[in-house]
């Protein structure tokens, strides 16, 4: 069975990156620009994990991991984060936002991106 990631950023050249590093056939790919979209998009289609910036205008993605979190589906689904911020505070906040694991966009390189994808996946 085809699993469904939804990738969040508002950079459209980091979203196609990682569109094409993921792109295979047992993967349904889908894409928002940003929070607010994101969270829609989360709650309507039930991805099986979620890949999010965290600053994007609109609804940043903390945000929308704390608005995900409120959901009964959303408490449960992993979320990674790929952001270029590599603060000890906003990792906290993230950790304590519920986000499954916090990559930086500085320090990974796509074969961890892509075994961090498949080990969230289950």
């Amino acid at each position: 069975m085809s699993k469904t990631v939804l990738i969040i950023d508002d950079d459209k050249l980091a979203r196609k990156s990682l569109t094409s590093l993921l792109a295979n056939d047992s993967l349904n790919l889908i894409e928002a620009e940003n929070g607010a979209e994101g969270l829609k998009a989360a709650l309507d289609s039930r991805p099986d994990l979620i890949v999010t910036d965290i600053h994007m205008p609109e609804m940043d993605g903390l945000t929308m991991v704390e608005e995900l979190r409120k959901d009964q589906w959303g408490q449960s689904v992993p979320v990674i984060i790929l952001t270029a911020d590599e603060g000890m505070d906003i990792i906290n906040q993230a950790l304590s936002a519920g986000v499954t694991v916090y990559l930086t966009k500085v320090g990974v390189d796509s074969r961890m991106l892509a075994d961090q994808v498949v080990t969230a996946l289950g």
